[in-house]
Parts: C-alpha cells; sequence; structure tokens
C-alpha cells in the first residue's frame, strides 16, 4: 500500500453554488502503471492465459494480504491495482520473451513470476478484525483458487475492467 501522507478537506469555488468542498488523500507516488492501461479492456482477450493467470492471482494475493489486516477491498479493480516496474524487463534492450503465446500483448512487457502490485484506491473499504492467516501463502492460496474459478470469466467478460 502506498504511504499515507494526509487527509485535507478545501472548499472551492463553484459556479453552480457558494462553494464546494473537495476531500484531498496525500498518498506517495507509486511508480508503474495501472492494469487498466497494460491490458486496455479492448485487447484484453489478447492475453494469454499464463499472463492472465499470473495477473489475476497477483491481484488476489494483494487482496488477501491487504484483507490479512482487517481491511476488505471492495472494489478490486484493474485502475485500482497498479504494475510496479520490472527492473529486469526492458523493451528497449533484452527482447526477452515471457510467454510462447505469439498473438499476447504481454509477451514482451510482463514477467509472469516477477510481478508487484499495489492497491491504491481505498474508496470503497470495509473494516474487518485482522485475520493473519490470510497471510500465509497455503491459505491464500485455497481462497485465490475458489475465487479465481468464481470471478475469472467476470474479469474476461468484462475485459478486465
Amino acid at each position: 500500500m502506498p504511504r499515507f501522507y494526509g487527509y485535507f478537506a478545501a472548499a472551492l469555488p463553484s459556479q453552480h453554488s457558494d462553494d464546494r468542498t473537495v476531500y484531498i488523500i496525500l498518498l506517495e507516488k507509486v511508480p508503474g502503471r495501472d492494469l487498466r492501461a497494460i491490458v486496455p479492456p479492448d485487447v484484453a482477450r489478447n492475453v494469454c492465459a499464463k499472463h492472465r493467470g499470473a495477473i489475476i492471482g497477483a491481484a488476489y494475493r494483494l487482496h488477501f494480504d491487504i484483507l490479512a489486516h482487517g481491511v476488505n477491498q471492495q472494489d478490486m479493480q484493474p485502475r485500482n491495482v497498479i504494475l510496479r516496474p520490472q527492473k529486469h524487463v526492458s523493451l528497449s534492450e533484452s527482447g526477452t520473451r515471457f510467454c510462447d503465446t505469439k498473438e499476447c500483448l504481454l509477451a514482451l512487457e510482463v514477467d509472469c513470476d516477477e510481478l508487484h502490485m499495489v492497491m491504491v484506491d481505498f474508496e470503497m473499504v470495509e473494516f474487518e478484525e485482522p485475520d493473519s492467516s490470510f497471510s500465509e501463502p497455503a491459505v491464500q492460496r485455497t481462497h485465490i483458487d475458489q475465487v479465481k474459478s468464481t470471478y475469472l470469466e467476470r474479469w474476461l467478460d468484462n475485459a478486465m475492467v
């Protein structure tokens, strides 16, 4: 999660009323791109199963890591998840393919084995008692397998948006 620097409210002039209050949360800048930018909705079907599974699995691991601390993220949309840059991946230099699917949009751009994601939008959350068992890899795998089988098709139908 990005570092939290503060919460501010400011009254700004408005054309339609006296003033309007704008609320601002100041977070650390997280390098990377959101999943919606990496896999635009109109081409999401051109991502191979290996990349799709790795990205969805990493997003769910992130969700369960956050849940272990008592924060139940209710808006796990790709626009809210940032994929940090992979230092060993350089489009201009390597030419390394990270999958065997010729048509895969991410074949040269994303190493499935080195995904580091950050959740950046906590507008829709529920707070619960922390449950550290969600941090354990075996427990996460069980939950992720259950959730992936249920929600994978929904993500595909919505073009990962």
